[in-house]
């Protein structure tokens, strides 16, 4: 898989646990390069507010590294 895909829907998230936390998105994308019926992951996508998050948004992977062993992906517009 090319590691791309695009916005199949979103919503975000406006309760924050303090006025200190940012929101955030809640994103699920369909994935490129996929057979057969359609993979969709659900992740966040960063880079982007409520005015830039669309569906059918452009997007790339991204890992963000949790520890040694472990890198979580989540997505970024494609420029």
């Amino acid at each position: 898989m090319p590691g791309t895909g695009r916005v199949f829907t979103y919503t975000w998230a406006d309760q924050r646990a303090s006025m200190d936390s940012p929101i955030y998105n809640i994103a699920v994308i369909e994935l490129d390069g996929t057979n057969g019926d359609p993979v969709r992951l659900m992740t966040q996508v960063r880079g982007v507010d409520k005015e830039t998050l669309t569906i059918d948004l452009p997007v790339r992977a991204i890992f963000e590294r949790f520890d040694d062993e472990v890198a979580v992906p989540f997505f970024e517009p494609v420029a």
